[in-house]
């Protein structure tokens, strides 16, 4: 079967059960990733396994205009009214949830050290690494239920908000986290300092790529004043992509930069608001059909039946943190009664920053032992969080009134 047909299916049978989940009043991304596991290898013979290999360009371009997008609602009038609440929530949701999945995990082992399912030497670093990689939140799924229902409000904007946080707060910690487990299991090591240092430093070029490419695009739309949809979507897309790629070419995190560059964008912009109307009206739901059908599509299903009581356990103690360190943000920084009651459920949904981080173990043989389990673990967290996160949010943001 030729790609043009099979991506033809895939939007189609995505666009068709995003309608039936409307008519289930169901979030529209909830169809998306049941159509997408229809078309899954493993479940039906439609499409050939080896098909998904050449999707990447596609799941990249995606993630491009999904992080774009959400850096386009960071604008500063929010974040002088919610800036302290966003930040303190998101630092202490981040870490305790860091330290509860760890911490939880190691006393399982400890209480039960017959289902440890690898040698004992590799149980510390692996509770690190699998701390570090609860703390992901996944923006396409807010951004997508946000478009859906028209969500606007504090708590809204508050979840986007830590979301964009969060992408910095994971970079930094999975890289250091990376470094210690690394120490643990090695007498070699390039140290603490020097594992911090060349964080800070990669932070700091994701963070310029994005500037950069923001003050660009907003100088080409000023010396080239025009308002005409043509002009604006392509020198966006041309823009975008260039960051995207040239983050990835550099191997800093290319999401966070098309994150920046969207924040530049709404925050100087002359013609900002005709840019995420034309992104939001004719592009987006494109985006959203295909990037959530292919991403179901290629989860690997049999991962589930690998160690499952692990991922229920692990997506429990995350729950548990992301619940204790949101509420304790919201009390100490003195968010609103909504913000602290409700924030907690748009922090649900994992997805593509997880598995690609889970995935990147792979180049480090000294975790070969516990990578397999590690990446299950993670593949199956994501399969039911995404899954259930689309209801919960919408569910939340109805209570408080901010979805129509």
């Amino acid at each position: 079967m030729n790609s043009i047909l099979i991506i033809g299916m895939i939007l189609l049978t995505g666009f068709l059960f995003g309608e039936i989940a409307v008519k289930l009043k169901l979030p529209k991304v909830t169809g998306y990733l049941m159509g997408g596991l229809l078309l899954n290898p493993q479940v039906t013979h439609i499409v050939e396994p080896g098909f998904m290999e050449g999707m990447e360009f596609i799941i990249d371009l995606s993630l491009a205009v999904i992080t774009f997008a959400i850096g386009g609602h960071l604008t500063y009038k929010e974040f002088r009214t919610l800036g302290k609440s966003i930040f303190t929530i998101a630092v202490l949701q981040a870490e305790l949830t860091l330290v509860a999945v760890a911490l939880g995990l190691y006393a399982f082992f400890t209480f039960f050290p017959a289902l440890v399912p690898f040698d004992p030497i590799y149980i510390t670093p692996f509770v690190l690494l699998m701390g570090a990689l609860a703390l992901p939140t996944d923006p396409a799924v807010l951004l997508a239920i946000k478009n859906e229902y028209h969500a606007k409000g504090e708590v809204t904007s508050t979840i986007f908000g830590i979301a964009a946080i969060d992408d910095v707060l994971t970079f930094a910690n999975w890289a250091v986290i990376v470094g210690i487990a690394k120490a643990a299991l090695s007498a070699e090591s390039e140290g603490i300092g020097n594992t911090i240092a060349l964080v800070a430093l990669s932070l700091l070029l994701t963070v310029a790529i994005g500037v950069a490419c923001g003050i660009i695009f907003n100088l080409i739309t000023k010396v080239l004043p025009r308002e005409d949809k043509n002009f604006l979507v392509i020198s966006l897309f041309g823009m975008l992509l260039s960051c995207f790629g040239l983050a990835k070419m550099l191997g800093v995190d290319e999401m966070l930069s098309t994150m920046v560059m969207g924040f530049v964008v709404v925050n100087y912009n002359i013609y900002r608001s005709h840019i995420f109307q034309l992104l939001e009206r004719y592009t987006e739901e494109l985006i959203f059909v295909l990037f959530f059908t292919l991403s179901s599509m290629q989860i690997d299903l049999l991962s589930l039946d690998k160690a499952f009581y692990l991922v229920i356990l692990f997506i429990v103690i995350r729950f548990a943190g992301k619940w204790a360190g949101a509420r304790s943000g919201a009390l100490l920084s003195g968010a609103s009664r909504n913000v602290k009651k409700h924030s907690i459920w748009g922090l649900i949904p994992q997805g593509g920053i997880i598995i690609g981080l889970a995935l990147s173990l792979s180049e480090y043989k000294i975790f070969n032992p516990v990578t397999e389990l590690i990446i299950s673990i993670v593949i199956g967290a994501v399969i039911i969080q995404e899954l259930l996160s689309p209801m919960l949010i919408k569910r939340s943001l109805r209570r408080v009134g901010e979805i129509e």
